[in-house]
């Protein structure tokens, strides 16, 4: 009865128990972190995307609407819906010779300049 009573009271198998949860828990924040920085990356690739082919369409046609659908194939290119993203064009080609292109993705904004 006494062999059994000390290694009740022992505790040599619980740091095998609280390695495994501990692993296990830091595992779940890598892997929650590195989504994080993969869907901030992806936004960043999708705005700038977005923005390079708006303004190229836009330098080519001169038409806002054909800009437009440029922009909306590649955010398709990307899974992007319409409310995930959006496109601001500064002027149109006729007006000036300088163009600013602006996508917003989610929370992620990137721009592209050109000239017309």
């Amino acid at each position: 009865m006494r062999w059994c009573r000390s290694r009740l009271q022992s505790d040599r198998g619980n740091s095998i128990i609280e390695f495994v949860f501990v692993f296990c828990f830091g595992l779940i924040a890598v892997l929650a972190l590195s989504s994080e920085v993969e869907r901030n990356i992806r936004g960043h690739y999708a705005a700038l995307s977005t923005a390079n082919q708006t303004l190229r369409s836009l330098q080519l046609s001169e038409s806002e609407p054909t800009a437009i659908g440029a922009a909306q194939q590649a955010a398709k290119t990307f899974g992007l819906q319409t409310p995930d993203f959006e496109v601001l064009i500064s002027a149109s080609c006729l007006a000036q010779g300088e163009i600013k292109v602006i996508a917003r993705v989610r929370e992620v904004e990137e721009f592209a300049n050109g000239r017309c």
